[in-house]
């Protein structure tokens, strides 16, 4: 089992979910997992840890090339 990335990933309703939705492959913009990164109350949290880690994958409802057109 994974470990918690911080207090505010229980919070997340995307917690159950099948991690594929937010990992969506080459070419699909992961429109699923964009939907409940929406009205997420952990959103920021979930971006700023995934920004600060570089990871792959749908946080916060953005991609890692979304997140790099952000930080310009």
């Amino acid at each position: 089992m994974q470990e918690p990335l911080g207090e505010w990933q229980g919070r997340g309703p995307c917690i159950g979910e099948d991690p594929d939705v937010f990992f969506p492959s080459h070419g699909d913009p992961g429109t699923k997992a964009r939907e409940f990164c929406a009205a997420c109350p952990v959103r920021s949290d979930c971006l700023n840890y995934a920004t600060e880690s570089d990871k792959f994958g749908i946080w916060g409802g953005l991609d890692r090339l979304d997140q790099q057109e952000r930080r310009t």
